[in-house]
């Protein structure tokens, strides 16, 4: 089916005017030119967070294709599905972020974070990842597995079972909270979300606002990135760690060291490297720009390599 673009000029010559012809954007071109605008800026003043998302938008890319090309039994096939609903939303965050849109980001953004906790317990509770499959009514599945902080235990027991420390795995679920608390309101009502749609704080010069532009390079993306990409440093490190176990937990069973593995390696290595090398100089750099507290927790449990 499809509706003829002549009918929306039939439709706008019978709308009311109001002192002149109504005005009209082609939205597909608009955006592209928002995209194209904002992109010299974006690579001036974003360029390092950036690079460590495209990053890890290339690790949940090849670490799909990895899990794909395995044998699928209904462990692994369902902790699959769910590093493609990350997948999907490392592409969308970064689309968002190229076209100026900070509040959708932080959205993405707290989606991405609660969709990783949930990957981390399809992978380390078979039971779970069975009621979540199975589950009919997925609302009454969040309330009594999920939500109200049901699903730390089997982050930390992800944590624990990947080498991570007393001390590195409450530091990373304090994080979690903090941050999921910190984003809440663009997901919920709050004033501060529409704000900044309104009147976005600008990367390039700290004080000033554009107010009413379609898309901005917020003061508030960078460290949105940097989020990103530390969540998938830690999540790809437990991850390669738990694969090359004997024991390795059904989820990750059944690979082989095939050239698709190979591809999943190298991009958590490249990320594990520039953050190691860069990370905290960039938190220190954006910092002065961001009320988001991401900080709490930088250390992957174990080595990506």
């Amino acid at each position: 089916m499809r509706i003829p673009q002549a009918r929306s000029r039939e439709a706008l010559a019978t709308a009311p005017r109001f002192l002149r012809k109504p005005r009209r954007h082609n939205v597909e071109q608009l955006l592209k030119r928002l995209h194209a605008d904002l992109r010299p800026e974006i690579l001036k003043h974003m360029q390092p967070a950036m690079l460590l998302l495209d990053e890890s938008v290339q690790f949940f890319i090849h670490l799909e294709r990895h899990l794909l090309s395995r044998k699928l039994t209904r462990g692994a096939s369902i902790f699959a599905q769910q590093v493609s609903r990350l997948r999907s939303d490392v592409i969308a965050f970064r689309a968002v972020v190229a076209l100026g849109q900070e509040a959708p980001a932080a959205v993405l953004a707290r989606a991405f974070i609660e969709g990783v906790e949930l990957a981390m317990s399809l992978v380390v509770d078979p039971d779970f990842s069975d009621r979540y499959f199975d589950s009919s009514d997925h609302s009454i599945f969040w309330k009594t597995s999920i939500g109200y902080g049901k699903i730390y235990p089997r982050v930390e027991a992800f944590l624990r079972l990947a080498g991570g420390t007393d001390e590195m795995i409450a530091e990373r679920i304090a994080h979690h909270k903090a941050t999921k608390d910190a984003l809440s309101g663009h997901v919920h009502a709050a004033n501060f979300s529409a704000m900044r749609s309104l009147a976005p704080p600008l990367l390039s010069h700290p004080g000033a606002f554009h107010i009413g532009e379609l898309g901005t390079a917020s003061a508030h993306l960078p460290r949105l990135c940097l989020l990103i990409a530390d969540e998938t440093q830690v999540f790809s490190a437990c991850c390669l760690s738990l694969l090359i176990r004997p024991d390795a937990p059904e989820a990750l069973k059944h690979h082989k060291p095939k050239a698709e593995l190979g591809d999943v390696v190298a991009s958590a290595h490249v990320l594990q490297t520039l953050l190691t090398e860069y990370g905290d100089q960039l938190e220190a750099h954006y910092a002065t720009f961001l009320d988001y507290d991401t900080s709490a927790a930088d250390a992957a449990p174990t080595s990506a390599t």
